[in-house]
């Protein structure tokens, strides 16, 4: 009976030991499964949070990189906000575009303000820099419609304006102005010019306030002067005579300003004092009827 007692409680303790064990296996199952989920649970949070630092790290540099810095090399000072508006859009392209710097030198090449594009390029620090050949005023040309600019080339330039005292002033244009970044290809203007080249550097050029080209070739009359020019006292007229290179019979271009010279010199005005002159007759000396 001992040796039956004993054999059973063995086999009970080995039963116990088995289900102990396989309790312990259990166990160890559900820990294992609840450490993967919390794995997984991880890993989904961690990639989620990853992903939402990637996103917000590419439109950080999205954003920085879609505001290219556009520095304008040499750009007169009364022009800088206009050439800078003209290049505002260019800040939503992004500065990786390998085609902006083309893209913003066709931009400037259309402005009417520019004359040549001679660089847009890329500096070592990210930076595009563009240099252009701007078109600057030259003469002011009033007709009937206002005020207009002409560059040196008399191509007209964008707007309309007031008068403006510091600009050579042609009036009497005998056509409308083209549309802005077109040449005013008519000879009165041409000619307009061209005397303004020979006055404008002259100490007595302030005291010219205007040349009138209405009667440009006789168009008006044949016996009046071509080209007069009007001066800072009213009233008081200068009668050039042709336009420079078109004299016939008459002085020469070099001859009119040199006795416009000699007026300034000796009297103080170029119209030396007279409420009407005409220069176009005697190669040393000019002429009145008061």
């Amino acid at each position: 009976m001992a040796r039956g007692k004993h054999n059973g409680n063995a086999r009970s303790r080995r039963v116990r030991r088995w289900w102990s064990a396989k309790d312990r296996g259990a166990k160890f199952a559900t820990v294992g499964v609840v450490l993967r989920a919390c794995l997984a649970i991880g890993l989904i949070a961690g990639t989620g949070i990853g992903l939402a630092y990637l996103d917000r790290n590419v439109h950080t540099a999205a954003r920085f990189h879609l505001s290219p810095l556009i520095e304008l090399v040499d750009v007169p000072d009364g022009l800088r906000d206009t050439m800078t508006a003209k290049l505002a859009p260019f800040e939503a392209v992004s500065e990786f575009d390998p085609r902006i710097c083309a893209k913003i030198g066709q931009a400037l090449e259309a402005d009417p303000w520019v004359r040549r594009v001679t660089s847009v390029r890329r500096t070592h620090d990210l930076r595009i820099t563009a240099s252009c050949e701007y078109r600057l005023p030259a003469a002011l040309v009033q007709i009937d419609s206002g005020f207009y600019l002409v560059d040196e080339q008399q191509v007209r330039l964008p707007g309309v304006y007031g008068y403006q005292e510091t600009l050579p002033l042609i009036q009497g244009v005998d056509s409308d102005p083209p549309p802005p970044g077109e040449i005013w290809d008519v000879p009165d203007l041409g000619a307009g010019m061209a005397l303004a080249r020979l006055i404008v550097p002259e100490r007595f050029y302030r005291q010219i306030t205007g040349i009138q080209v209405h009667n440009y070739g006789g168009r008006r009359s044949a016996s009046n002067a071509h080209i007069v020019l009007t001066t800072d006292r009213a009233g008081r007229v200068i009668n050039w005579g042709s336009a420079p290179g078109e004299e016939v019979e008459e002085n020469s271009a070099q001859r009119k300003i040199a006795i416009l010279r000699h007026n300034y010199e000796r009297y103080g005005r170029v119209d030396a004092g007279f409420g009407m002159i005409d220069i176009s007759v005697y190669p040393d000396r000019f002429t009145t009827n008061g």
